[in-house]
């Protein structure tokens, strides 16, 4: 599929925006529902997920650290642009997550803040994304699943939350595994929740 290259328009910088309105702090906010002609977006920040490949990303909300606001979570993949016919994947590209939320008191990235070094790089998820308590300790942890759009294998990972704002990774091997899918449950019934990974290849 080495001709889906001239579609790399697509791999811009992502952009995410809040939308900004009133003339100060003493006017009220904006419903951007019912008032989408007075809003005006602002642009908070811009990164590149995967320096030139196509990607494809998802973007999720959830109040991580209990404070009442969401967290927003981005995660993806790139497409397939290498040749499926061979074994050569050196040329792969990671995917950077990012979290943006409202720890500073304005709308800002945080990925820095809850992921340690390049903890937030992953092969790609496809994506799969999932929210739960899985160690018990009343904190958000995350799941993320491996996936990417060839037969490339790699690790699931686990993120579970210190309670601090950060992260503390834990990677799920599963080298016979195409993951495309995962599932959050308490499938054993012990009170935990579970992470289950499910295979394009048959292997779950």
């Amino acid at each position: 599929m080495k001709n889906a290259k001239p579609v790399l328009i697509f791999s811009l910088p992502l952009l995410l925006t809040a939308c900004g309105g009133g003339g100060g702090s003493s006017s009220p906010a904006l419903d951007p529902i019912n008032n989408y002609n007075n809003v005006k977006p602002v642009i908070v920040d811009t990164y590149d997920p995967v320096e030139g490949a196509i990607t494809n990303n998802d973007i999720y909300a959830k109040d991580l650290n209990g404070s009442g606001a969401e967290e927003v979570v981005i995660a993806g993949r790139s497409s397939q642009s290498f040749d499926m016919n061979t074994d050569n994947i050196t040329d792969w590209q990671d995917y950077k997550m990012q979290i943006f939320g409202w720890n500073t008191g304005d709308f800002d990235n945080e990925t820095t803040s809850w992921f340690r070094n390049d903890e937030n790089v992953i092969p790609g998820s496809e994506p799969s994304v999932h929210f739960a308590d899985f160690d018990g300790d009343g904190h958000t942890d995350m799941s993320v699943a491996h996936g990417v759009d060839m037969e490339f294998y790699g690790p699931s990972h686990v993120y579970f939350n210190t309670g601090n704002s950060s992260f503390e990774k834990t990677l799920i091997n599963h080298d016979d595994t195409w993951s495309h899918d995962s599932a959050v449950g308490d499938f054993n019934d012990d009170g935990l929740d579970d992470f289950l990974i499910g295979s394009c290849s048959g292997n779950m």
